[in-house]
């Protein structure tokens, strides 16, 4: 009876681990329930890391934009460390005083961006221009007839050719400019992210008219910066100190929903103008500063467009222009970018700075004069 009893249980413990190991094993899998958290931790996950990776990835853009600003600083100063002057920010055109029929193709000279080629190792380049006897834009041999006998050379040594030093690799907007006609047909050169800053205007300044000279159709020209029409400067012209004026900044963004960039015209009588200027006054050229043509009411400034310079007017990051001076060929383009709260900048002394949209406009002025007296400090 005990044997029996005994077998009776065991039986009934095989039984019972058997059920217990059924019942593990049918615990060890996921429940919908349980999957469905999984998923949501993971999504919940990828997006809290996601906006990290993007602020990663441009905070790497943004040092390689700073560090493409340093390069032109330093192309700056290696300029005046051997002329003694910063370059002018844009020729007048027709420098040698030719009158000829050609005013078409000779008022094209070379920008401050061009002129500082050779110091930032892209000498063949400019070497290769100079060469072509410098057609929109390039230097030509003073006294020369104004013959050109390749026009396109220049074109074609240019054409497409993206610098990685005068881009910004945050930008999202074209590199190239659209073709002297808008047709992809035509030579297209680079839209550089950096202009040059030819001063500011304020347009609630009494006294305005002795720094500035007005346009009807392209705003208002200013010669109270550093890169300015037809002059070289010297380190001692800014006696507000070069460590607070700015000298050029940042032009990688939308203005509002529109691309106002300089040189992104398809005017056909306005060509190339990433690297030179169009001619100051085609009826009335007479080499010479904007004082020179302020003291001379004949004269108008209606073609010294698209320079690679602007007289800063608008807040950075203006969405909404209120003048003609803010579109593509006018004199008072905006500095704007897509790095978002800001833009890089480049000082006198070669220092680079990201300035946010929330400086008021009186210190954003202040910083872009070399003389009026007001060097307010300008915190990075």
């Amino acid at each position: 009876m005990r044997a029996m009893k005994s077998e009776t249980s065991d039986e009934s413990m095989r039984h019972a681990r058997a059920g217990a190991h059924d019942a593990v094993i049918a615990k060890s899998g996921f429940t919908l329930v349980e999957l469905l958290v999984v998923i949501a931790i993971i999504g919940t996950l990828v997006g809290l890391l996601l906006p990290a990776v993007q602020a990663a990835r441009e905070a790497a853009r943004r040092s390689t934009c700073s560090n493409n600003f340093k390069q032109v600083g330093t192309a700056l100063h290696n300029h005046e460390n051997a002329k003694r002057v910063f370059p002018w920010g844009l020729s007048n055109g027709r420098i040698n005083g030719d009158t000829s029929s050609n005013y078409w193709i000779i008022p094209w000279e070379p920008n401050w961006r061009f002129i500082i080629f050779p110091y930032m190792e892209m000498t063949d380049i400019y070497n290769a221009c100079v060469t072509a006897q410098g057609y929109n834009g390039f230097p030509r041999n003073v006294g020369s007839s104004g013959n050109i006998t390749n026009p396109a050379q220049i074109a074609g040594i240019l054409h497409q050719k993206i610098f990685p030093a005068w881009d910004c690799p945050s930008m999202s907007l074209p590199k190239l400019n659209p073709g002297w006609d808008g047709s992809t047909s035509t030579p297209q050169t680079q839209i550089p992210a950096i202009i040059g800053i030819m001063g500011f205007y304020d347009p609630t300044d009494s006294n305005n008219a002795k720094y500035s000279l007005a346009d009807t159709n392209y705003g208002y020209m200013t010669d109270n910066g550093m890169l300015v029409m037809y002059d070289q400067l010297k380190a001692k012209d800014c006696t507000d100190g070069l460590s607070k004026t700015l000298i050029a900044g940042e032009q990688s963004g939308r203005v509002g929903t529109l691309d106002r960039r300089v040189s992104t015209t398809n005017d056909t009588s306005n060509r190339s103008p990433a690297w030179c200027s169009r001619d100051f006054d085609r009826n009335n050229d007479v080499p010479g500063n904007l004082q020179t043509h302020r003291a001379n009411p004949s004269r108008s400034a209606s073609r010294a467009l698209k320079g690679g310079v602007t007289a800063v007017m608008y807040a950075l990051n203006a969405t909404s222009p209120t003048s003609n001076g803010a579109e593509a060929r006018g004199y008072n383009t905006h500095l704007n970018s897509e790095h978002g709260g800001g833009i890089n900048t480049l000082f006198s002394d070669g220092a680079v700075r990201f300035l946010t949209d929330s400086i008021d406009m009186a210190t954003l002025r202040a910083s872009c004069g070399r003389n009026d007296g007001q060097s307010l400090s300008v915190t990075d």
